[in-house]
């Protein structure tokens, strides 16, 4: 698989489960936020977002208001800001205390080192780029960008501004990472070790990693 020891010019990194521990973290909110709709209703949804990693919360919450609940978006608005509203109130907290995905601030402090990363999410930009500086995380990162805005979209954003020069790398556990990296011309390490895509395993056998503690430089 392509070597994240080697000289690579720049490091992509998706957050949830990439940085943070944080997939189960963020499958218990979408729970505990849709719980009042029934338990199962709420699993649904639960099975519906780990299927699909990387797309927003405004996306996710868009789909149950008018797939699972077959309500009219428009005229639910004040439904969509409540839930996004409680949801992003466990998000904020819990994610302050979840684990760090093991090795990985030894890889950003030996193996980065000075080389250009970033950080492309589906979660929220604001929520992460506090969280991140609370837990002194921010200085790895040139830039953090995540939701509302897509991931596809910002990193048209990083292309557009240069970001991506020379090499690169990006580090997911989603289908939708190993897309963008293909797409954007980048090598892909999937890091499984709490990843929620279920076929991501057998997909990226050659490019895998559990977490970042056997991908430290010698």
């Amino acid at each position: 698989m392509p070597s994240p020891l080697k000289p690579y010019d720049y490091y992509v990194f998706d957050c949830d489960g990439v940085i943070l521990n944080s997939n189960t973290v963020k499958s218990e909110a979408f729970y505990k936020t849709l719980e009042r709709f029934g338990d199962s209703l709420a699993r649904e949804f639960v099975a519906y977002h780990q299927r699909h990693g990387g797309i927003s919360r405004n996306e996710k919450f868009a789909y149950f208001i008018t797939h699972m609940l077959g309500e009219d978006l428009q005229q639910q608005q004040p439904l969509l800001a409540q839930l996004l509203q409680d949801y992003g109130i466990i998000c904020q907290r819990d994610l302050l205390s979840c684990e760090l995905i093991p090795g990985i601030e030894a890889f950003l402090q030996n193996t980065v080192k000075d080389k250009p990363a970033f950080v492309v999410t589906g979660g929220k930009q604001s929520e992460v780029r506090a969280i991140f500086k609370q837990r002194g995380l921010s200085d790895y990162f040139q830039l953090i960008l995540g939701s509302p805005t897509s991931k596809r979209e910002n990193m048209e954003t990083f292309q557009r501004q240069g970001c991506f020069l020379g090499e690169g790398i990006y580090f997911g556990d989603a289908r939708l990472d190993k897309e963008l990296a293909d797409d954007f011309g980048q090598d892909f390490i999937y890091i499984s070790g709490v990843s929620e895509w279920a076929e991501g395993s057998n997909e990226c056998s050659d490019c895998m990693a559990e977490d970042f503690s056997a991908l430290q430089a010698p």
